[in-house]
């Protein structure tokens, strides 16, 4: 029944007898899902893996070749130069 659920498209899955604090619990959760998405726009994947708990908040997919610590390195630069700077002046 839960694999059918899943497939059919439920995020989240109550089992009976269910307590009405769990299932509030769980309405509050919807609501909050919704908000989140109604405030997104135009999402990007590490959003909407956030919003749906396939990824930790926090945790990103880098590109082959690019380390954790370099990445926020560079983010860290680039948020002190919000005018921008060409990637040789990033380097430097």
């Amino acid at each position: 029944v839960i694999r059918a659920a899943l497939r059919a498209g439920a995020l989240h899955y109550l089992i009976k007898p269910f307590s009405r604090s769990a299932l509030q619990e769980q309405l509050r959760h919807v609501a909050s899902l919704r908000t989140r998405l109604d405030k997104l726009g135009e999402a990007r994947q590490e959003d909407v893996d956030q919003i749906f708990g396939t990824r930790p908040p926090g945790s990103r997919e880098l590109p082959k070749g690019l380390a954790a610590p370099t990445a926020d390195l560079v983010e860290r630069i680039l948020r002190d130069h919000p005018e921008g700077l060409s990637a040789s002046e990033c380097a430097e």
